[in-house]
């Protein structure tokens, strides 16, 4: 069972979330009132945040929750309009966000990537220690950003298919969101992890070799 706090000004998407996570099994606290959420000491696995809300916003939520709650993954809720807003909280820490209208196969998903996320940055801090010379340092660096799920998936798939453009990792992956799927790339790029080839096709570079061979021998595997 995962510990949830929704925020969302909208009662009734809220009151639906909290539905369909309650009949998930999930323990669920929601609040449609934002000034509440800054009021909130309890620990939670994950915290489902609306981006856009009067009075205190989404963003300035997220700033908040990610000083009070630092071990809390963070989801953020937002409507088509504002997917660029998202992917900007994803740079600020948000863990990932759902598109509204939503399914509950989506929210599920969403959720379970999250814990799968925590579950690997224990394993990370549990395991860093040992990490072998020389890449130590550099294996840390970017361990975090491999602990995501989607990032976790691309990788895996570099590793057995060696290359693959934008399109055949939307469709290996069976994601729908393109700018989702651009910034988990660029995560991927901008760690050093991940090169493309004169074809613009994805390809893992001598680092990300090296990150995945550290990897395999500590025996965490990619996912």
């Amino acid at each position: 069972m995962v510990k949830i706090l929704i925020v969302d000004d909208d009662v009734q998407i809220g009151e639906q979330l909290k539905e369909i996570l309650d009949s998930n099994g999930h323990d669920v606290l929601y609040l449609s009132n934002s000034e509440d959420a800054l009021k909130i000491k309890e620990e939670f696995d994950i915290i489902l945040l609306d981006l856009v809300m009067p009075k205190v916003d989404g963003l300035y939520l997220l700033s908040h929750f990610k000083k009070t709650h630092p071990n809390t993954q963070i989801l953020m809720i937002t409507a088509f309009a504002t997917i660029d807003s998202a992917v900007s909280a994803m740079r600020r820490g948000a863990t990932d966000y759902i598109s509204k209208p939503f399914r509950s196969k989506q929210i599920e998903t969403a959720i379970q990537r999250a814990m799968e996320e925590a579950k690997f940055a224990n394993k990370i801090e549990e395991k860093k220690t040992v990490l072998a010379q020389p890449y130590d340092e550099e294996v840390q660096e970017v361990l975090s950003t491999i602990a995501n799920s989607i990032r976790q998936g691309i990788v895996d798939m570099m590793k057995v298919y060696g290359r693959a453009g934008f399109g055949e990792i939307r469709t290996f992956l069976n994601i729908e969101d393109s700018p989702k799927l651009s910034f988990h790339l660029r995560k991927l790029m901008a760690s050093g992890l991940l090169e493309q080839d004169r074809d613009k096709k994805y390809m893992l570079s001598e680092k990300g070799e090296k990150v995945v061979e550290s990897l395999d021998q500590l025996k965490l595997g990619m996912r």
